[in-house]
């Protein structure tokens, strides 16, 4: 684990301040333990993702018969708190992993175990959090009868579920050695996090009656974000393997250079 770079931090001792006050304990000593860390249990996260799924199947089938709740004024405000939330935790983000990028270089804060950082780890939990308060946006899609895709309930309950599994075993999508920190998980994170900024904004504007002419690319930086995302897991994957290969042989060569002198020796002899 790299040391914490909080003291050239900006905006991190504003958080890591704020963080104390309402947890009454500091980010450092922040740890994801099953059991203790709020819903960081299987049963809590299986409880709460079927509870989603019953609520909105449940939901669509007692809105068939009344009229569309409008709600305006609350879908405002959610979307405008998921757009500020997103922003902040993007650039808390981007606080973090700058620094790594000039100091060791895009490779190693994808694939490096030194690059997993305590602070990192709390915004991973600030994040999977955050996953929970999105779910209303599948209830305001309800209870104003909005067209609901599949795959709008089915992302956000995997992404639950992906976020608490990351949080619980240190992977995203690779499973390395056991006791293995997965730093490449925050690329999935970033980009969503920079989606949700582009997508929470657009749907308040379009609430308020605002047209944008970037609408378009709403929909496009989500496949983007799709595209780029599993392109860093094979990535991450191929590069492991070359590093533990390149690793082997190089240990392999020390080991017969080492033993050079002694069959010398004996050929000598």
């Amino acid at each position: 684990m790299l040391p914490s770079s909080s003291a050239d931090s900006f905006l991190w001792p504003i958080f890591d301040s704020l963080y104390s006050r309402i947890s009454s304990h500091n980010t450092a000593s922040f740890a994801f333990i099953p059991g203790k860390t709020f819903l960081a249990t299987n049963s809590e996260v299986a409880v709460a993702i079927v509870s989603y799924y019953a609520l909105i199947f449940g939901g669509q089938a007692l809105m068939r018969n009344l009229i569309p709740m409008p709600l305006n004024r609350l879908f405002q405000l959610t979307n405008l708190f998921l757009t500020v939330i997103s922003a902040l935790l993007l650039l808390l983000f981007l606080e973090q992993l700058i620094p790594i990028f000039y100091s060791h270089g895009l490779l190693y804060a994808i694939c490096s175990d030194e690059a997993w950082t305590q602070e990192l780890l709390v915004l991973y939990y600030m994040n999977y959090l955050i996953k929970y308060v999105e779910l209303l946006d599948t209830v305001f899609l309800v209870l104003k009868k909005k067209k609901l895709t599949f795959l709008h309930p089915y992302h956000h309950g995997t992404v639950i579920f992906l976020c608490y599994n990351q949080l619980r075993g240190r992977t995203s999508a690779v499973r390395l050695p056991t006791n293995t920190s997965d730093p490449k998980s925050w690329v999935v994170i970033v980009l969503n996090l920079a989606v949700h900024v582009l997508m929470y904004w657009y749907y308040f504007l379009s609430s308020r009656g605002i047209s944008v002419w970037w609408k378009k690319w709403v929909t496009r930086a989500q496949i983007i974000q799709f595209v780029i995302g599993a392109g860093t897991r094979p990535l991450a994957f191929i590069s492991y393997l070359s590093c533990r290969l390149l690793c082997d042989l190089y240990t392999l060569c020390l080991h017969q250079m080492a033993l050079a002198p002694t069959r010398r020796n004996l050929r000598n002899k």
